[in-house]
């Protein structure tokens, strides 16, 4: 479409004019028989045309949200943010939570692409209309299950973080285990309760990360005048509790100080006869990376 057509279509106007969703500038539209300033003025009416106005101000609150299809293969972790703790309780935002997961859930656009969908973008619209708030839909990240295991989810009970976590079994039947519903509830306890969780194992580890880590560790042995071979033996030491504070499977559970998260896993794996893994998770935190 020619930027001379995009400029003559009345939708196209009527959303530069009043900042409103593009269903919306449709159905008003549609209602004024084709009139732009009437349709300005029914959106007025319904609260749409002052969007815009409200996109430039700080979205600051807002809540983490989960959601697992009923099949169990399919979940979304996502972030929704607005500009007061108030409208973060209401139930209208929730709602839009829900809405938006479903969206998310149905569609095959890459997760980076989400934010863009015009639908998503119409949904976030029309309820900012209602609240009288800026909204933004900021983040999502979906799993997909293709081989035997489990999602799970868990979400604090202050909504501001949370964890979505995929298990991995041999057996299809082991994923309806009771044992293997327990310890997915417990790894995203550990998760979401631990900030510092960014990694399953060690070699998830980027290594420009492990370096770099290294080299502060070597540099401040330096500075504590340490002789050579104690300032190697220095930084491997600290990175080893920089891998236990970072990497899933070398932390101590929080339930537990003398067990570590691989520990629980391989008890898990006993029980159930068949190897457990975990396949990957996501963390969100309100307003973080």
């Amino acid at each position: 479409m020619s930027a001379n057509i995009q400029q003559n279509n009345p939708v196209v106007q009527l959303r530069e004019k009043t900042g409103a969703g593009i269903l919306d500038c449709k159905r008003a539209l549609e209602e004024s028989e084709g009139d732009i300033n009437k349709a300005t003025e029914l959106l007025r009416k319904k609260g749409l045309a002052d969007v815009s106005k409200r996109s430039g101000r700080t979205t600051k609150e807002g809540l983490i949200f989960a959601a697992i299809q009923p099949s169990g293969k399919k979940g979304v972790l996502l972030e929704i943010n607005c500009e007061t703790d108030f409208v973060a309780k209401t139930e209208e935002f929730r709602n839009l939570a829900d809405k938006l997961a479903a969206e998310i859930l149905s569609t095959s656009v890459p997760d980076s692409a989400l934010q863009n969908q015009a639908n998503l973008i119409e949904i976030v619209q029309q309820v900012a209309a209602k609240v009288g708030e800026n909204l933004l839909f900021r983040r999502a990240a979906r799993f997909q299950m293709e081989k035997p295991g489990f999602l799970h989810s868990y979400i604090h009970s202050d909504s501001k973080k949370g964890a979505l976590i995929e298990i991995g079994c041999e057996k299809e039947g082991t994923a309806e285990s009771q044992d293997l519903k327990l310890l997915a509830k417990e790894l995203t306890l550990q998760i979401v309760g631990l900030p510092s969780t960014r990694w399953i194992r060690r070699k998830d580890v980027p290594p420009d990360i492990t370096n770099k880590e290294k080299e502060i560790y070597r540099q401040q042995a330096q500075n504590e005048g340490k002789p050579s071979p104690a300032v190697e033996k220095m930084a491997e030491g600290k990175l080893k509790k920089f891998y236990q504070d970072c990497c899933l499977l070398e932390q101590a559970s929080i339930r537990d100080s003398k067990t570590t998260i691989r520990a629980m896993i391989q008890t898990a794996s006993s029980k159930l006869g068949e190897a457990i893994t975990i396949r990957r998770f996501t963390r969100y935190q309100l307003g973080g990376d």
